[in-house]
């Protein structure tokens, strides 16, 4: 019973993280709408929404294996958005500033993915030193998806310091971000990507 509390305890970690993407990505996304980039605000309310449907999915993970109830932790703003804009209203930040701040907004993205990857490699490995294989290749399955979002956001970085975070230039492809998370949204809530696990509906 405690090697199964210490492996539920080690997952409530990832749950934990998750709760803290939400936050990070609805703060984003105010971020980004308030700059006018609406594919990039879009970009974090399809990932705010993936991270809920994995914390959920975590959770159901948790009580149906170890069969143990445990509080989330709700974790407190960052005020990433009011550290960024120092109280200013969107008709007193310059082009300039813009970039600046969109800059560091995804630099602080790319640390903040960096860091929760770290941390699920970390709950992986425990995991896997316990011997609890089946729980080491559900973290394992997250860890590739961190992966993949570090290296896009990475990929994106590259691109806009190539055109040295030009605002008109970042602005012009706005419309193509907010169609490809447009349709990844769609898929995601219509169940098309497995919101729902079939062996956590309700049988008749």
């Amino acid at each position: 019973m405690r090697h199964n509390s210490m492996s539920a305890k080690l997952l409530m970690e990832v749950s934990d993280r998750f709760q803290g993407a939400e936050l990070f990505h609805r703060e984003s996304a105010d971020l980004m709408h308030f700059l006018g980039f609406l594919g990039f605000s879009l970009l974090h309310e399809y990932q705010l929404l993936s991270e809920s449907i994995e914390q959920r999915r975590v959770k159901r993970y948790i009580t149906s294996t170890y069969h143990v109830y445990l509080p989330d932790l709700i974790p407190e703003s960052a005020g990433l958005a009011a550290q960024l804009l120092e109280g200013k209203d969107r008709l007193e930040i310059s082009c300039e500033e813009v970039a600046t701040i969109l800059k560091h907004a995804f630099e602080v993205y790319a640390e903040w993915e960096e860091n929760t990857l770290e941390l699920y490699q970390k709950v992986a490995a425990d995991l896997l030193k316990s011997g609890e294989i089946s729980a080491f290749h559900f973290v394992s399955e997250i860890v590739r998806d961190v992966k993949e979002e570090l290296t896009a956001i990475n990929d994106m970085i590259i691109g806009f310091n190539a055109m040295d975070w030009d605002k008109a230039q970042i602005q012009a492809e706005q419309n193509t971000y907010f169609e490809r998370y447009e349709k990844l949204a769609r898929e995601l809530l219509s169940g098309s990507q497995g919101i729902v696990a079939p062996s956590t509906r309700p049988t008749s």
